[in-house]
C-alpha cells in the first residue's frame, strides 16, 4: 500500500476520533508496532453507540 492509501485509510478508520490519527501514523511509519496496538486499543475503547450505528 501506498503512502497516499495509507493515510487516507487511517483518516478513515479515526474519522471518530481525530486525536488519534497522528500518533497512528507516527507508530505506522516507525515501525511501532506496539504502539500501534495501543492506540488501536484506545481507539476500540472511545467507540460510542452512535459510532457503531454509523459504522454499520
Amino acid at each position: 500500500m501506498d503512502q497516499y492509501h495509507l493515510n487516507r485509510k487511517i483518516q478513515e478508520r479515526l474519522s471518530f476520533d481525530f486525536e488519534l490519527i497522528k500518533p497512528m501514523k507516527k507508530a505506522v511509519y516507525s515501525w511501532n508496532w506496539d504502539q500501534v496496538r495501543v492506540i488501536l486499543d484506545t481507539a476500540e475503547s472511545r467507540i460510542t453507540k452512535e459510532d457503531q450505528a454509523g459504522q454499520e
